[in-house]
């Protein structure tokens, strides 16, 4: 598992509270995960090109939504053009790390990705909660035999 450092900054109100005296709403920042989760992989594999990145957000169409993994519908999906390689991303915000439903859709997504073979799995969380997830990822990993997933947990991002 590696994790991808981003330093460039960004003008977004911090997630965490205890920064902040108003935290900003999860909504808003698991928008803003979302967001610069779907800029990273373009940035990375598709040539900065976010039109080739399929996300549910405000004003996408049904056609725009990523299709649905196991049961659970990733924030990003896509395929890079050259070598066909799978991108699955999910955003969390601090507050929905630690939770059943977080843990079945890691687990999904995890799945699809060993399944699919040539594959990476992309996960945005705040700074803070970087060791947590990745702690959580390598655990999924060793209990369900998906250690040849390539995962990769961004850095620095706001949250």
């Amino acid at each position: 598992m590696s994790t991808f450092s981003r330093k460039r900054g960004h003008n977004w109100k911090n997630c965490l509270g205890s920064f902040l005296k108003t935290a900003m709403p999860e909504s808003e920042c698991h928008a803003n995960l979302v967001h610069q989760l779907v800029e990273w992989v373009a940035e990375t594999y598709l040539g900065g090109n976010t039109g080739g990145v399929l996300w549910d957000s405000a004003g996408t169409t049904h056609a725009e939504v990523p299709p649905q993994v196991g049961g659970c519908r990733p924030d990003a999906y896509a395929v890079a053009p050259e070598d066909q390689l799978l991108i699955l991303g999910e955003a969390k915000s601090p507050w929905d790390l630690e939770n059943r439903h977080t843990i079945a859709q890691l687990l999904a997504f995890l799945t699809h990705c060993r399944q699919h073979g040539k594959a990476v799995f992309v996960l945005a969380v705040p700074w803070h909660r970087v060791p947590l997830a990745s702690n959580m990822i390598r655990n999924l990993k060793r209990r369900h035999a998906l250690e040849p997933v390539d995962v990769i947990v961004l850095e620095h991002l706001p949250g």
